[in-house]
């Protein structure tokens, strides 16, 4: 398995006040798997059916939102852990902080070590493709 790259060119001001061109690697040629994809590449692996794949994954999506919104981290052990973080206003003591304050709200994912330690010794190359 190979990790393809191509190469982006950027235009940069010099700290002289000249423009340069830099250059830097960016992932490319990556194919999007879809529910029904990762179902059928998951039940070639295993010994259930893709519908019964595809039902756990579905059920699966509609589940953690649910126990995230609970209060909940969600732990998928060896895959790693979802939770939710927000960020808030800076009040000058803790009286003026309440909910009004809090302005957004995302979706954390933490990878396992055991998934990382998987991701440590990637194969690149460069694309063919422009």
């Amino acid at each position: 398995m190979t990790l393809k790259y191509k190469v982006i060119k950027q235009k940069t001001p010099a700290s002289t006040g000249e423009v340069r061109d830099i250059y830097y690697a960016r992932a490319c040629d990556r194919k999007m798997y879809d529910l029904d994809m990762v179902a059928k590449q998951l039940a070639k692996e295993s010994t259930l059916s893709p519908a019964d794949i595809y039902a756990t994954l579905v059920g699966l999506t509609d589940l953690i939102p649910l126990l995230l919104m609970d209060n909940n981290s969600v732990s998928l052990g060896s895959l790693g852990i979802f939770s939710l973080h927000f960020s808030s206003e800076v009040k000058n003591s803790k009286e003026e902080v309440n909910k009004r304050c809090i302005k957004g709200i995302k979706m954390k994912f933490r990878a396992s070590p055991k998934l990382k330690k998987r991701l440590r010794s990637p194969i690149f190359e460069k694309s063919k493709n422009k």
